[in-house]
């Protein structure tokens, strides 16, 4: 619980991001704007890192000195800390890009991306769930990286294609 504290404030700013990049995003690609809205997913992209990374690689340097701090039996838990911190950028990223496919008015494509992570994060937290609070946050890393992975790929390969009217 600890480790999740800190993973749900570095959350933050990205959640916050991603609420004020949506409305932006869908109107760049409402006036068929795709170069502006790829510039603007850029700039969320560089926005969220700059947001996360120095937060993540700062908390995860003094992560057993700040799990010590929740008492002597935590201290052996930095690894969770750690690993939990390191998802934050992915799911940055992640939503980051979700946002643009849901502007363009994919939703069967956003909701199909969210059935995979659902697949792919209860499959993880089963196959590592031996492993304890470790085992699950290596269980959300690695969903949050193939999300990623996944909206970025969706995005790369619909370059130049409009969404299907609905």
């Amino acid at each position: 619980n600890a480790a999740n504290q800190l993973f749900l404030l570095l959350m933050f700013l990205p959640q916050m991001f991603s609420q004020a990049g949506l409305p932006i995003l869908a109107e760049r690609t409402g006036v068929d704007d795709t170069v502006g809205a790829s510039r603007i997913l850029k700039r969320l992209v560089e926005l969220n890192l700059m947001a996360t990374l120095p937060g993540v690689v700062v908390l995860g340097i003094f992560s057993p000195d700040i799990m010590s701090r929740f008492g002597s039996e935590f201290t052996p838990y930095w690894p969770v800390l750690a690993v939990s911190l390191t998802t934050v950028p992915f799911y940055a990223l992640g939503q980051t890009g979700i946002n643009l496919v849901m502007a363009q008015g994919r939703m069967w494509t956003s909701a199909a991306v969210y059935l995979l992570y659902l697949v792919v994060f209860a499959s993880a937290s089963l196959m590592f769930s031996g492993q304890g609070a470790l085992g699950f946050a290596i269980a959300r890393l690695l969903t949050f990286i193939l999300f990623a992975l996944s909206v970025y790929g969706l995005l790369w390969r619909n370059v130049g294609r409009k969404p299907a009217a609905v």
